[in-house]
């Protein structure tokens, strides 16, 4: 029920199969397939959209969403795993994922909203562009090592567990 085309870039093994379903759903003008597009193109196919998806629930971090913030791209993710705990509230729309229907409704409110307000793609796209620009390989070290701390120090508050070893 929007002016929107959706661009899928990658060329997993399921394809084909979502292919024929934008087909038979008749959306196959307004869902396009780019294939497999190499790293170097990728900063044009972020600044060529208004925002960018990413709905995985397999990966723990999306370098996509870095990538798509260093662009100036709005972002909808999942606020699950690495990318809810990443992206910035003001750079994006998390959506928390609960039952299929209902994740699967707040997306597209989220798409909905965003198509709706550009002056809200605008912000959204400014903090995360500037929020990208902190975003280094030396801050990524630095935060990693304060989450090992963190984690260490909550191991050391556990109570101690005794372990018995035998040897057959």
């Amino acid at each position: 029920d929007l002016p929107v085309q959706l661009r899928i870039a990658g060329a997993g093994p399921m394809r084909r199969e979502w292919e024929a379903l934008a087909w038979r759903l008749d959306l196959g003008k307004r869902v396009v397939f780019v294939g497999q597009v190499p790293h170097s193109q990728m900063p044009a196919l972020y600044r060529s959209a208004d925002a960018f998806i990413f709905t995985s629930l397999r990966d723990s971090f999306g370098a996509q969403l870095l990538e798509a913030m260093a662009a100036g791209r709005p972002v909808v993710t999942l606020d699950h795993q690495g990318a809810g705990a990443f992206v910035p509230h003001e750079a994006g729309i998390k959506i928390r994922v609960t039952k299929p229907e209902e994740t699967v409704a707040r997306l597209g409110d989220a798409i909905r909203m965003l198509a709706a307000s550009p002056e809200l793609r605008a912000r959204m796209g400014q903090a995360g562009w500037s929020y990208a620009r902190t975003e280094t390989w030396a801050r990524r070290a630095e935060r990693i090592n304060e989450l090992y701390g963190l984690a260490v120090n909550s191991q050391r508050s556990l109570p101690e567990r005794s372990c018995v070893a035998v040897e057959r």
